[in-house]
């Protein structure tokens, strides 16, 4: 890592984060967890969460932040099967987002 790097996690751990010592003390790091439900369990500034997506909807309608979702698809077993190849194959860059089939309505 660089100096004053900063590490993010979105994975909780019972254990100990390895980043401790020289290596991570002379450069200064940084760790921090990310959890995306900690402002509703805690009633925390409820109202930043509107005005973060509120931004974020505005970035993606002026074309400045781009869609994650890199192909849609009603779901099937054949489909779930064919996403999950697509997938590994690291030949696809974002997500593939599966919508529920007329006969779930």
């Amino acid at each position: 890592m660089r100096p004053f790097g900063h590490i993010g996690s979105i994975v909780g751990t019972t254990g100990q984060v390895p980043i401790s010592g020289d290596p991570a003390f002379f450069h200064s790091l940084s760790f921090s967890w990310e959890v995306m439900f900690t402002k509703t369990l805690f009633g925390y500034r409820l109202e930043s969460q509107g005005q973060i997506l509120e931004k974020l909807a505005k970035l993606v309608e002026e074309g400045i932040l781009p869609s994650l979702v890199t192909k849609r698809e009603v779901f099937s077993l054949a489909k779930l099967r064919e996403a999950h190849k697509l997938q590994e194959s690291e030949k696809v860059y974002g997500k593939i987002v599966f919508n529920a089939p007329d006969v779930w309505e």
